[in-house]
């Protein structure tokens, strides 16, 4: 018996340990995953993303549709941030500039932001009265194609930001131009969009809320510098923000992107032959035992090349 022969012979009679580990620990792993999916569904956790798409109120009860048909009308973007009030700037040491209060507000862009931000304001009135009466809703939930996983159209964000910078603008003109009601009114639409903006199970859309958030409780400390209120205003918005639970929406965000997570994977969990080929939706899928039954024919015949598949493939995959 030649070297060669020998070589092949040793080769062959370890094939049932070199196949056999790698194998049973490959099914052995699907049979732990099976197992913890059923753990995590007697829990109540939902995995699939249908199970975690949330019901669209009706629209006479959902503010979406209507603010997104207001908010294509608004200020563009520039022209807003070039007369935005910066609210409570601070100054050390444990100090803050009252916006509103200041006769004269120079930003970096603009040497005093009033007339500028008046004359923006004042052409947008319908609009304004528009977006604070949609916010009346108790809902504000967008219709979304979650099945897209990953891919799912969130166009809406960057808009429902742009409307939270244009209410808190709003505001601080009117409170600096001692129009109190109508400050009210825009400080209420501003913090009603945080508190029903809570159905979005996104982490990115929670991340918006947080920003939004952010831009409210701002002028929420600028508006308490006024001595205007009553103390029913101050216990309705008080209302408004022990409604907020970032937390409770932070849970369904886990939740829908663990479940969005799945889609790209499944692919590479289901073949070899998806995760070789970079693991593309629509990519070719064979059973294991057909890969393997392959992969002993390349062996048969080159068994240098056939051992490093081999590798590669179990346990390398």
């Amino acid at each position: 018996m030649n070297r060669r022969t020998k070589v092949l012979a040793a080769l062959f009679s370890s094939w049932p340990f070199l196949i056999g580990w790698p194998v049973g620990s490959h099914y052995r792993a699907q049979w732990r995953l099976s197992h913890f999916r059923r753990e995590l569904r007697a829990r109540g956790e939902k995995l699939e993303i249908v199970e975690l798409i949330p019901k669209l109120p009706l629209d006479d009860d959902n503010a979406a549709r209507e603010l997104m048909g207001f908010t294509g009308h608004l200020p563009s973007a520039p022209a807003l941030s070039s007369n935005y009030p910066p609210p409570m700037r601070h100054i050390p040491p444990a100090k803050a500039l009252i916006a509103w209060q200041q006769e004269i507000l120079p930003t970096l862009e603009s040497t005093n932001v009033w007339p500028g931000l008046t004359a923006a304001m004042a052409a947008n009135q319908g609009a304004l009265e528009a977006i604070r009466a949609a916010l009346e809703k108790p809902a504000l939930v967008f219709e979304l194609n979650y099945r897209l996983g990953f891919n799912v159209l969130l166009g809406h964000l960057t808009r429902l930001k742009s409307t939270a910078q244009f209410l808190s603008a709003a505001t601080l003109l009117d409170l600096h131009e001692d129009r109190f009601a109508t400050a009210w009114e825009n400080l209420l639409a501003l913090n009603r969009i945080v508190a029903r903006f809570k159905d979005e199970p996104l982490m990115i859309s929670e991340l918006v809320r947080l920003a939004i958030g952010n831009i409210a409780a701002e002028h929420v400390l600028e508006a308490l510098q006024s001595t205007q209120w009553q103390d029913r205003q101050l216990q309705e918005l008080q209302v408004i923000w022990e409604s907020v639970d970032y937390f409770a929406q932070a849970e369904l965000a886990l939740s829908m992107e663990r479940a969005m997570g799945q889609k790209p994977m499944r692919p590479r969990a289901n073949s070899y032959a998806a995760i070789s080929a970079g693991a593309f939706p629509g990519a070719g899928a064979s059973s294991s035992l057909a890969e393997l039954a392959q992969l002993g024919k390349r062996s048969w015949t080159n068994p240098k090349e056939g051992l490093s598949n081999m590798a590669r493939r179990y346990p390398g995959y």
